[in-house]
C-alpha cells in the first residue's frame, strides 16, 4: 500500500537520492499521520463521551489516549515543517545547508511527547488513589479494537518511511506509534475484562501503564534524535563501504584519520588521509586524490577531501627504530597503534615523528605513554614527536 501511495503522490519516487523527492515522501508520510489521528482523536472522543453518559466521568486511560493522538498530530506538524525547511539549499548563514533541522524536529516531538506522558502519569495516578471506577461498553470495544489498527498501520508505513529516508524524525514518530499501539491494546484488554468480568477498578490502572509507555518512548526518541545534533559516529555500513574503497586503490599505501561530518541525511562530509610514495610527484598525488574523492562522492554522495602524506622509504635502521616501537606500544597496551612515521636528524638529534591511535577506553596520557617509549628507546639522540589521536574507524 505504501508503494502505491508513493506512486501516486510522488513523481519519480523511486529517486530518493533528490532532495525534493525525499521533501516529498516526509510531506506525504507527515499528511498521513495528521489525518490518521485526527481520526483517532475523534473516535476516542466519541467512546470518552459514551463512558461519560454510563459512568458519570471520564474514562482516565481514554482520555490519556486522546491526549497523546493530539500530540501526535502536533508530532507530525512539526515533522510536516521540518521536511519543509530541511530541504531549503545552502546559503550565506547556513553553508552546510538545513537538513539538520530534521534532528531539531525530532528532539521537539520527544520533549513533547515526554510532558505529556508526565502530565498522563499524575493523572491516571490520582484516578487510582480515589477508587474512581469505569465500566466500558460495546461501542467502545469496536473504537478501541479500529484504532489498534490505525495506529499500528501509522507504525507499520511511519517506519518504512524513515528506513527510506533515513529521517530521524520519521523514525521518531514511528517508535512514537508504535508504543501507542501498546497503550492502546493495555486499554482495549482492560476494557474486555472490564465489559466481560466488571473488572471496572482497572481504567486508571490501564491510564497509568499507558503514560508510562508514553514517557519510555519518549526518553528512547530523544536519546535517538538528540545523539546526531552532538555527533555521533557514522553508520558501521557507511564507514564499512569507504574502508573497502579505499582498501582496493592499490596506489595508496595505507589510510587514517577517516572522519565523517554529518550535517543531516544526504548531506555529509568527509575527510580522510592517504599515504603514497614520496617519490610520486605532486600532479600525480593530487590526481590520486582527486579520483578518490571522486569515487567516494559517487558512492556515498558526500563532500569528500582527502590530505595526502608522503611516505619516505626508510633505512634499515630506521625499520628497525619503527618495529621496536610498534613492540613497545603492544608491550605498554595491545590496543595502541601508530601511523605518520617519519625520521629527520636536526642537530645531533634523529627527530622520530609519528601520530598515536589511543581507543577511548585505554585512558593513558600523552606524557605516560612518550615515558615509556624514551625508556623502551634508551637512546638519548631520539627525540619523540608524537601527536595523541583517538580513531574514528577501525581498518
Amino acid at each position: 500500500m505504501l508503494t502505491l501511495l508513493r506512486r501516486l503522490f510522488i513523481k519519480d519516487y523511486q529517486n530518493l537520492s533528490d532532495p525534493l523527492v525525499r521533501k516529498k515522501h516526509g510531506l506525504l508520510a507527515s499528511y498521513l499521520g495528521i489525518v490518521i489521528n485526527a481520526i483517532l482523536v475523534i473516535l476516542k472522543l466519541v467512546a470518552a463521551i459514551l463512558l461519560l453518559e454510563v459512568n458519570g466521568v471520564f474514562s482516565a486511560a481514554l482520555l490519556a489516549d486522546t491526549i497523546n493522538n493530539i500530540a501526535d498530530i502536533s508530532s507530525s506538524v512539526v515533522s510536516l515543517v521540518s521536511f519543509k525547511m530541511a530541504a531549503k539549499p545552502a546559503d550565506k548563514e547556513h553553508p552546510f545547508g538545513h537538513a539538520r533541522i530534521e534532528y531539531i524536529a525530532g528532539l521537539i516531538i520527544s520533549v513533547i511527547v515526554l510532558m505529556l506522558g508526565a502530565q498522563l502519569f499524575y493523572e491516571s495516578l490520582l484516578k487510582i488513589i480515589e477508587g474512581e471506577l469505569n465500566s466500558y461498553v460495546v461501542s467502545t470495544l469496536v473504537i478501541l479494537s479500529i484504532s489498534l489498527f490505525l495506529k499500528l498501520l501509522q507504525a507499520y508505513y511511519t517506519y518504512k518511511m524513515s528506513l527510506l529516508l533515513s529521517s530521524p524524525a520519521l523514525k521518531a514518530t514511528s517508535l512514537d506509534a508504535l508504543t501507542d499501539s501498546l497503550s492502546n491494546l493495555a486499554i482495549l484488554i482492560s476494557a474486555f475484562l472490564s465489559y466481560f468480568l466488571s473488572y471496572d477498578f482497572l481504567d486508571g490502572y490501564m491510564g497509568l501503564l499507558a503514560s508510562l509507555f508514553v514517557i519510555f518512548s519518549g526518553f528512547r526518541m530523544l536519546k535517538e534524535t538528540s545523539s546526531p545534533l552532538i555527533g555521533q559516529k557514522a553508520s558501521k555500513e557507511k564507514i564499512e563501504k569507504i574502508t573497502a574503497l579505499l582498501k582496493n586503490e592499490k596506489e595508496i599505501v595505507a589510510f587514517h584519520d577517516l572522519m565523517i561530518h554529518d550535517y543531516g541525511p544526504l548531506n555529509s562530509f568527509i575527510s580522510l588521509h592517504i599515504e603514497i610514495p614520496e617519490t610520486t610527484s605532486l600532479d600525480s598525488a593530487h590526481l590520486i586524490a582527486t579520483k578518490l574523492e571522486n569515487k567516494i562522492h559517487e558512492s556515498c554522495g558526500a563532500n569528500v577531501t582527502i590530505h595526502v602524506d608522503p611516505i619516505s622509504v626508510l633505512s634499515s635502521e630506521e625499520k628497525e627504530l619503527k618495529n621496536k616501537i610498534s613492540e613497545s606500544l603492544k608491550q605498554l597496551d595491545p590496543r595502541l597503534r601508530f601511523h605518520d612515521f617519519s625520521c629527520s636528524t636536526d642537530k645531533e638529534k634523529l627527530e622520530v615523528h609519528l601520530d598515536i591511535v589511543e581507543p577511548y577506553e585505554v585512558k593513558l596520557k600523552k606524557e605516560e605513554i612518550d615515558s615509556f617509549l624514551y625508556n623502551a628507546l634508551n637512546d638519548s639522540k631520539i627525540l619523540l614527536v608524537t601527536n595523541l589521536v583517538h580513531p574514528y574507524e577501525e581498518n
